[in-house]
C-alpha cells in the first residue's frame, strides 16, 4: 500500500543534538525518549519518522502530519496518532533500520491491517 525510505547521516544528527536546540524533544513523544538515546537511536527515530510519513503518503507537515503523530518504540513498532492515524486508516506500518557506515537507513512499509 505504501513504501517510504529515508537516510540520515548519523554524525550530522549527532552534531545537531550537541547544539543548544532540543532537536529530539521537538520531534519525539516523551515515551520515545525514555532511557539512554545514543546516536544510532536518535538517527533511527529521525529517519524512521520520515520513512513512515512517506509510506502513508504524506511526508511530514503535509496534510497536517506532525513529527509527534508518529512514534517508534525500541522494538521498532510504529504507533500513529492524530492526522497520521486518520490518513493511514485501517492499515499498519512497519519500519526496519540498517546502519551502513555513517548512514542510518529506514524503510517503512504500509500494509493492510491483519484481519
Amino acid at each position: 500500500m505504501g513504501v517510504g525510505v529515508d537516510v540520515v547521516e548519523v554524525g550530522r544528527l549527532a552534531r545537531l543534538r550537541g547544539g543548544r536546540r532540543d532537536v529530539l524533544g521537538h520531534v519525539c513523544r516523551p515515551e520515545e525518549l525514555l532511557g539512554a538515546i545514543d546516536d544510532d537511536r536518535a538517527a533511527s527515530l529521525w529517519s524512521g519518522k520520515e520513512a513512515v510519513a512517506k509510506a502513508i503518503g504524506t511526508g511530514l507537515w503535509q496534510s497536517g502530519v506532525d513529527w509527534k503523530d508518529i512514534a517508534i518504540d525500541r522494538a521498532s513498532r510504529v504507533t500513529l496518532w492524530g492526522e497520521a492515524a486518520r490518513l493511514a486508516g485501517a492499515t499498519r506500518v512497519e519500519v526496519a533500520f540498517a546502519r551502513r557506515g555513517t548512514l542510518m537507513v529506514a524503510v517503512a512499509v504500509r500494509r493492510e491491517a491483519a484481519p
